[in-house]
């Protein structure tokens, strides 16, 4: 803790001196600027950001008899559109800044000590103003504050400091300890003048040496607002768990927090402005990945109506009979649910032996007097239920995340007779998704397996976004959900912990509420993509452990279950049945450094050719990244291509 390797220096010094901005309070910004940037787009003002900066570099050359300026000079020559903004400002600075938590234990051990604080800053803002932030933050006790702007020397350039030592005189300069984290402002300058320092290192800049991760995404994403406070707020939270010696207790809690939390938040702001946009006035969030979408949602716009609405692509099957005639999973999906509860149906099955989609498709339109009374009974309970929900003659959109075949849609525009305007992450390419009133949150055109709109992993989207609830298997007589009975280990287990991660991400929503007072912060669907991504790409230890637990169903029938991330593998299985565990473990997400040995030493090395006009090499082709490739193109069909992992 700092706090413990500068009680020597502070019990030393007569007088301590603090710089205020990320030191005593912090801006849950990246860079200050971002504040700026903010406003402008709450405002709906995107050039603020960049004329109030540049007003400020102006208002600076035009004044050399001063070291510094003040926020009345700024704005006296800002643009007249942007006067209002004044008051904007300071009361945005007001509303978001927070005390350091580390250095309030920092201040509070000086106080203790009885040693005369002085605050020392290089900032334009007006003292009275800036002694107020730092009362309301539990900064008090302080003897005097200097200020570069109402003082007109600064920090930077020694004055501000020459100053300080002449009206604390006979107090020597060594006596007085001054700590902040500018490194020329508040260290090289101070030491110069004979003045102690320490350099405070920025807590966002702290918490990215801990979370080497998160320092590559904001590398790679320096000019995103929405990253910026994302990084910031989790940095804030950090640092107070960090001073307080908490650690985490509850991975999966944390993991809501910190990745549920912000992709619900971003995307349940795109649904609210599509439905204002839409002129909806109730939507349906569709189970089960809208549990959570719908519980933020309410937080952040209460003065819509919603409900969590059951339409899975199953219901859809059974109550419409509508299903893809050479999609085996869907026709299988039908017969067995109805030759379950129809004998007639299950004695005709008795003398068939239908392997194949088609065949399963010409029994059941060649047996629809059986099929569609069924149907038809099972779309009568299903209104029963959509119509206890939805109001009459009220503008509906549903909220899901991705669809390809609509079904959630088609199901309740069939139940409701009018239609019904979507809300989707994205779709998947589709030749009749036109067809369809929609919106998507990345409008790009994709396909499936676009890391760019999908993630690197959507399977792990409908994790976090998911819900308690054991499968929907139909609808009883008075229109109310029917549960799977029997649910496998995996569905149990994520039962389990999904209200920890449910909780984790209702909370950061909380606590973005608490510091923006209800202000957007601007995540966005690329950002949050990279995001997740930039998880997926750099696991922990921990991360590979636990999600070694986690299994998804990758049929609507709720019958195949695969890994999500990682799976672990008893060490007798590699040593009994290597061939069964190369093939569990060659298409795992994040291998164990025990696992990728394993492919490195049963399939070290891959060629593919095309006679002599093609030929792919791989080294260590089943490792989970690709660490080299390198590729000689003679032309369009003839090449040599040479891979060091992942093929």
């Amino acid at each position: 803790m700092l706090l413990d390797k500068i009680k020597n220096k502070i019990n030393k010094a007569d007088i301590v001196s603090f710089d205020i901005f990320d030191t005593l309070l912090l801006r849950p910004y990246c860079k200050p600027s971002d504040l700026f940037y903010h406003i402008g787009q709450v405002k709906k003002m995107p050039f603020f950001a960049t004329l109030r900066q540049e007003t400020e570099r102006e208002t600076r050359i035009d004044t050399p008899t001063k070291e510094d300026i003040t926020f009345e000079e700024i704005y006296q020559n800002i643009d007249d559109v942007f006067k209002p903004f004044q008051k904007i400002e300071m009361d945005w600075e007001e509303m978001v800044l927070r005390a350091n938590p580390e250095l309030k234990q920092v201040y509070n051990y000086t106080l203790s000590q009885n040693k005369k604080i002085i605050i020392t800053s290089d900032m334009y803002l007006p003292t009275d103003f800036l002694a107020q932030l730092l009362r309301k933050n539990g900064f008090d006790g302080w003897d005097k504050i200097y200020i570069s702007g109402d003082i007109g020397l600064t920090k930077a350039s020694g004055n501000l400091f020459k100053k300080i030592i002449d009206e604390l005189s006979p107090v020597s300069a060594e006596k007085i300890l001054h700590i902040g984290d500018n490194k020329h402002s508040d260290y090289k300058i101070p030491q110069k003048l004979g003045i102690q320092s320490i350099l405070y290192q920025q807590v966002v800049k702290q918490f990215l040496k801990e979370n080497k991760a998160l320092a590559y995404l904001y590398d790679e994403t320096k000019y995103n607002l929405g990253l910026s406070i994302l990084l910031s707020v989790l940095a804030y939270r950090w640092q107070i768990r960090r001073c307080n010696n908490k650690r985490v207790s509850n991975y999966w809690n944390e993991l809501g927090y910190l990745y549920a939390g912000p992709l619900a938040y971003g995307y349940c702001r795109y649904v609210e402005e599509v439905a204002k946009e839409q002129k909806l006035d109730f939507l349906g969030f569709v189970a089960r990945d809208g549990y959570t979408l719908q519980k933020i949602f309410n937080r952040l716009c209460p003065n819509i109506k919603t409900a969590y609405i059951y339409a899975p692509r199953f219901l859809n099957l059974i109550c419409r009979l509508d299903y893809a005639r050479r999609n085996k999973e869907q026709t299988n999906a039908i017969i067995t649910y109805f030759s379950k509860n129809n004998n007639k149906i299950r004695k005709l099955l008795n003398n068939k032996d239908l392997m194949k989609a088609k065949e399963q498709h010409q029994f059941i339109q060649g047996n629809r007097e059986l099929f569609v009374p069924e149907a038809k009974k099972n779309m009568e309970n299903y209104k029963k239920y959509i119509k206890s929900l939805i109001p009459d003659n009220s503008r509906v959109g549903i909220v899901d995340t991705i669809t390809g075949e609509f079904s959630s849609q088609k199901l309740l525009q069939s139940a409701l007779r009018r239609n019904i305007h979507g809300i989707y992450w994205s779709v998947l390419l589709q030749v009749f998704q036109g067809i369809y009133d929609r919106s998507c949150f990345i409008n790009k055109k994709s396909y499936q397996h676009d890391a760019s709109v999908y993630t690197r992993n959507w399977n792990f989207i409908e994790f976090l976004l998911t819900s308690p609830e054991y499968p929907i298997k139909n609808m009883d007589n008075q229109g109310k959900p029917v549960y799977d009975s029997n649910p496998n280990e995996a569905e149990k287990y994520r039962a389990k912990i999904y209200p920890d991660i449910s909780e984790g991400a209702i909370q950061f929503t909380k606590d973005i509420q608490s510091i923006f007072k209800g202000n957007d912060i601007f995540l966005d669907g690329e950002s949050l993509v990279k995001y997740i991504n930039n998880f997926v790409d750099h696991p922990q230890s921990i991360d590979i452990r636990e999600m070694s637990k986690i299994k998804f169903g990758v049929d609507s029938n709720h019958s195949n279950y695969i890994p999500l991330f990682a799976e672990k593998i008893p060490l007798k299985e590699y040593l009994f049945h290597p061939k069964k565990v190369m093939k569990r473990i060659k298409y795992v997400l994040w291998q164990t450094p025990m696992q990728s040995l394993f492919t490195c030493f049963i399939k070290p090395i891959t060629i593919r050719t095309k006679g002599l006009k093609q030929v792919e090499i791989s080294l260590f082709p089943y490792l989970a990244k690709q660490y080299f490739t390198a590729i000689l193109n003679i032309s369009s069909n003839c090449y040599y291509k040479f891979v060091i992992g992942h093929k």
